[in-house]
């Protein structure tokens, strides 16, 4: 990564675009990550439902170029996919919503705990092991979204009243996922720009 940006999108910031349109464009290139993920950590996943680690490591997701990645609340999904949209348009950048990966945690997590958490004689869920899965799906989702942000030339934080908590400090935010990726975004290395195509 080279630089993060802290983006402030007013109202009138997609004025004379077609809104729609942008989030269109924005919708194709997410619902392609999001395909692309997907089949990359179910491919993870072994016939007896555990996860082969040495697997995740080696991918994670090496498929996926992207000049930017964006980080957002998910109350901000239509504003994200519209950005997308304009930087492909205007630009002709590929942008990675930070979403493709956090939205599909409890998908995976249902899948893993379907198989190792449920205790059917009771109709519930091992409080323990769903812990220990929670935390492992977690941290290998923050460790791909990582290695995401590393890879792209910049990073751009939707700052909206969404993704702060209001009146409080611009480092509170009532995402973890966001907190992690802002925080991430200030150790990893610094690159020096270089003209690249994706």
């Amino acid at each position: 990564m080279y630089r993060g940006f802290n983006l402030l999108l007013g109202n009138n910031f997609f004025r004379g675009w077609d809104f729609e349109g942008l989030k269109e464009v924005g919708s194709d290139s997410f619902s392609s990550q999001k395909t692309s993920i997907e089949e990359k950590i179910n491919s993870f996943v072994r016939n007896d439902g555990s996860l082969d680690g040495s697997m995740m490591k080696a991918n994670w997701f090496p498929q996926i170029k992207a000049n930017i990645f964006i980080s957002h609340s998910h109350k901000d999904i239509n504003l994200a996919l519209a950005l997308v949209g304009w930087l492909k348009e205007t630009f002709g950048l590929t942008a990675f919503i930070d979403s493709c990966v956090w939205g599909y945690a409890n998908e995976l997590l249902k899948m893993i705990d379907k198989e190792y958490c449920y205790q059917k004689e009771t109709n519930t869920y091992n409080y323990q092991k769903r812990n220990y899965s929670t935390s492992h799906i977690h941290m290998m989702l923050s460790v791909a979204l990582t290695q995401m942000i590393d890879n792209t030339e910049c990073l751009f934080f939707l700052n909206t009243p969404n993704s702060i908590t209001p009146n409080t400090i611009i480092n509170q935010t009532e995402s973890p996922w966001i907190y992690s990726e802002i925080a991430m975004s200030r150790l990893i290395r610094k690159k020096n720009l270089k003209s690249t195509e994706v």
